[in-house]
């Protein structure tokens, strides 16, 4: 989980996703978790400017804590769809939980 949001998204479009998708046998399973960038655009419009902005970029608990691409489920499909993968299940709140599968 919450590993492809560190990524940029020249880096999830040219090398991250194909790599997946290498690395899965025909019909084989995907499961991703990231933030969901919808939810955080909710807390703004609820005056809780900070709490988004933490929770979208990272909470800078060290060097690596913060985030290089917003996932919506919108854009999960197309860059997923993109890489040859099938969303089978996509369910949002304050994270997006994709199950994908690589097309036969």
């Amino acid at each position: 989980g919450h590993i492809l949001e560190h990524f940029h998204e020249r880096e999830l479009k040219g090398h991250i996703l194909p790599m997946l998708h290498k690395c899965l046998q025909d019909g084989g399973l995907l499961d991703i978790i990231v933030p969901n960038f919808v939810w955080h655009s909710q807390l703004v419009l609820q005056g809780n400017d900070e709490m988004a902005v933490k929770y979208c970029f990272g909470r800078g608990l060290d060097e690596y804590d913060f985030h290089k691409t917003g996932w919506t489920p919108k854009l999960a499909i197309k860059w997923l769809t993109e890489a040859g993968f099938v969303v089978e299940s996509i369910d949002a709140d304050s994270c997006i939980y994709i199950k994908a599968r690589k097309k036969v």
